[in-house]
């Protein structure tokens, strides 16, 4: 599920060699982070340095468009609080 949110709002710019070295294509690199680090603190959304940009909580609001919709930020935050699972 929040692959897809991924896929369709994130991928154009964070996919294979995306900005930031973020990758958003898949599970596995997604855990592994980008050129600040890891972005992903699996169980932790709260943690979440991708959840804290699509609340635009942090230095950057991610997408730099506009925030997502609500029910899909608790998608991704509960992928997250999930463990982050690559299935």
């Amino acid at each position: 599920m929040a692959q897809a949110i991924f896929a369709k709002n994130c991928v154009g710019c964070h996919g294979e060699n995306g900005k930031g070295r973020i990758d958003l294509r898949s599970a596995d690199s997604i855990m592994k982070g980008g050129e600040e680090g890891p972005i992903v603190v699996a169980g932790k959304s709260a943690d979440s340095l991708i959840i804290k940009a699509l609340k635009g909580q942090g230095a950057k609001q991610m997408p730099p468009k506009g925030a997502l919709p609500q029910a899909d930020i608790d998608t991704v935050a509960a992928w997250i609080d999930a463990g982050a699972p690559s299935s």
